[in-house]
């Protein structure tokens, strides 16, 4: 086990994959907790929905952890809202590396960074604050992930690339070496980029063609 349980934000289809990945690292879930009202006393492939985010204030940041469990909702904005919000209350979220992650050793791996089953991390990358590998997601060596970032599933990302806060990759994206991807930018599922890409870009295709800049 752990050296203090876990509290788990949030009550959509990531909390199951958090679930799963808490427990296999050993912690002890307390409950979760989510903004929805009727979801509060259900439970969810066995942790209780104990009510809303305020539950969590009855326990000191030193003694419990928190697990950011809310997804992509609207853009990153509501996971990073979350995190933001309760870090600066002191509470402390761990990262969530699963087992069948393969990360290198010298990989710099920022608060709840979240790495799921089978992504592979290469030597010299930096994973910020809040990011999520998700399965099957291939990252190649020295690259730059930001805070609060999303890697969507079966995302390969060539060596040396910068991929900048807020950004969303979608599924199955290939980004290739060398560039950079601007904050808040979503790269559609299946694209394949191979030029850099400003903030607030929206680019989908094989290649990637810009569709529009976010307002």
């Amino acid at each position: 086990m752990t050296d203090r349980p876990i509290i788990i934000i949030g009550a959509g289809g990531h909390l199951k994959v958090i679930i799963d990945v808490t427990r296999l690292l050993g912690y002890e879930i307390l409950f979760a907790t989510d903004i929805d009202a009727s979801l509060h006393g259900t439970t969810i492939i066995g942790v209780k929905i104990a009510g809303d985010d305020d539950s969590i204030s009855a326990f000191n940041p030193s003694d419990v952890y928190l697990a950011n469990g809310v997804g992509i909702v609207n853009g990153t904005g509501p996971r990073r809202q979350i995190f933001e919000e309760w870090a600066a209350s002191g509470y402390k979220f761990p990262p969530l590396l699963h087992p069948n992650a393969v990360v290198a050793d010298t990989v710099i791996i920022e608060e709840g960074v979240q790495c799921m089953a089978g992504s592979i991390v290469q030597p010299g990358v930096r994973l910020g604050k809040n990011s999520i590998i998700n399965n099957r997601a291939g990252i190649d060596h020295d690259v730059r992930i930001g805070n609060h970032t999303f890697i969507g599933p079966g995302v390969s990302i060539g060596g040396n690339v910068v991929i900048h806060d807020d950004a969303f990759i979608g599924a199955n994206a290939f980004i290739s070496q060398n560039i950079s991807i601007g904050e808040r930018s979503i790269i559609g599922a299946g694209s394949i980029v191979i030029r850099s890409l400003d903030a607030d870009s929206k680019a989908v295709g094989n290649p990637a063609r810009l569709l529009e800049k976010k307002s």
